[in-house]
């Protein structure tokens, strides 16, 4: 991702500033907005059919995705609606060993014991998000708007854990655990900002969002343990565990960079 290099204070101060200035100019902005007509001659690059990808930017001035990983874009509908589309895709493997042995001495003798946990994990899931945004006429370089629409979140996990524990002929202890765990969550996002042109095909957006959805959660696990000290003991169990919970949740204000094709 582009990087812009900066002092990390300088660049703290930088945004909330620019956070500032778009919000004190949103309300100075608002009434007049209404009662501009529409006009594609404006400072801005709004125009119907017109693309912008979209970009998040943080605290330490790093352009980072807006809505999705994959892509974050808007396309404008007319000069006073669009469309803003997020799409994320994860994939994720991982998989690693421990072996620790050490020396237990007594008075008697003295036994190695060998300890050694391996594990593996799989996760792939996606995140798709829509939103219909209606904004003031951009015959002005600061454009206020509004929008709405549904999200889909889905991750699926799998992992399996393994665990040793060798002290010859003293103690034998192996244990299993497999995982496979699945979520979901839906729901709609609603958003409220303000979008300044500082350059007619870049602009500078901040915005508030809400978010109220619905998740499930469901994991099934299978434990094995095996013990030998005397005589060989076997434990096995399987659990089935399911969740469902809402999300009211408000996001804290969030700032953009949008560049017009």
């Amino acid at each position: 991702m582009p990087r812009i290099q900066t002092c990390p204070e300088a660049a703290k101060i930088t945004i909330w500033s620019m956070q500032l200035l778009l919000l004190v100019l949103a309300a100075d902005h608002t009434a007049m907005a209404q009662t501009e007509p529409a006009s594609g001659s404006g400072s801005s690059a709004i125009r119907p059919g017109a693309w912008a990808l979209q970009f998040q930017i943080d605290q330490d001035t790093i352009l980072r995705s807006f809505e999705g990983s994959v892509l974050s874009a808007k396309h404008h509908l007319s000069e006073t609606s669009s469309l803003r589309l997020g799409l994320s895709l994860d994939l994720h493997r991982g998989d690693g060993i421990r072996e620790i042995t050490t020396l237990r001495e007594r008075l008697a003798d003295s036994a190695a014991v060998a300890d050694t946990d391996e594990y593996d994990r799989d996760e792939r899931g996606f995140y798709i998000s829509a939103q219909y945004v209606r904004n003031s006429s951009p015959s002005r370089p600061l454009v206020t708007f509004v929008g709405g629409g549904p999200y889909v979140q889905y991750t699926q996990g799998d992992s399996d854990y393994a665990s040793t524990t060798d002290a010859s002929a003293e103690y034998y202890e192996s244990m299993t655990r497999s995982d496979e765990s699945r979520y979901w969550s839906l729901g709609v996002v609603a958003i409220l900002g303000v979008e300044w042109f500082p350059m007619r095909r870049i602009s500078l957006h901040a915005e508030y969002g809400l978010r109220l959805g619905h998740t499930w959660t469901k994991t099934l696990r299978v434990d094995d343990r095996t013990r030998e000290i005397a005589e060989p003991i076997h434990d096995h169990a399987e659990s089935e565990i399911r969740t469902n919970s809402w999300i009211v949740e408000g996001s804290a204000i969030k700032l953009g960079l949008s560049v017009y094709l």
